[in-house]
């Protein structure tokens, strides 16, 4: 079985899961398909530096410059921190007004693509 490393949190591996399913697309193509492999196929940086024949130290360099990239983006853009402010508005206001909340809903799937 594939072991994370044990330096980050679940809460912190979720989070930058997050990042990447919302400006993932903004990385170079390479980039963003190691940082895809990491988070979302729990690729080893060994797997992910064979597939890329590069070395595993430079698979750890990328990945980690980059989640330091996603996580500036997110700390002046706050796009994450809006879309959830939103989620927990529409949870507020389900019942009193059902049509606006599947119209938000509407936009938010258009926005996030499954953030």
């Amino acid at each position: 079985m594939n072991q994370k490393n044990n330096r980050h949190s679940f809460e912190e591996y979720a989070y930058i899961s997050d990042l990447v399913a919302f400006y993932g697309n903004i990385l170079d193509i390479r980039s963003r398909e190691m940082m895809k492999r990491y988070y979302f196929d729990n690729a080893s940086y060994e797997e992910i530096a064979r597939d890329h024949h590069i070395s595993r130290q430079r698979v750890h360099q990328i990945i980690s410059q980059h989640r330091d990239i996603l996580r500036e983006w997110e700390s002046t853009l706050h796009f994450l921190e809006f879309i959830e402010q939103i989620r927990q508005l529409m949870l507020k206001y389900r019942d009193q007004s059902p049509a606006l909340v599947k119209d938000l809903e509407k936009l938010l799937e258009k926005t996030t693509r499954g953030v």
